[in-house]
């Protein structure tokens, strides 16, 4: 659990590093999926575990994750004006 939150932690500063504003539709969407992905009790509707892969000496967690096109959509939609230099 500890794991699941530090990489929750990380993956959010790295929102805001890249959004540069905390309050961006954007970043809260893209935000509240993550949640989901790793938090949402009822989750065995979305995600299916397909087992581990073994990268940089360390076992990493394999699942699909689906989402409904509607709530992808919206997702893509929050995120469209936003400008991002790589």
């Amino acid at each position: 659990m500890a794991d699941n939150l530090a990489i929750i932690v990380a993956n959010y500063d790295s929102l805001d590093a890249v959004f540069n504003a905390e309050d961006s539709v954007c970043a809260v969407n893209l935000k509240t999926m993550w949640c989901k992905y790793a938090c949402d009790p009822l989750d065995a509707y979305f995600k299916t575990w397909i087992g581990f892969q073994e990268s940089g000496g360390e076992n990493l967690a394999m699942a699909n994750f689906n989402i409904n096109s509607d709530y992808g959509c919206e997702i893509f939609q929050s995120c469209a004006q936003a400008s991002l230099i790589a």
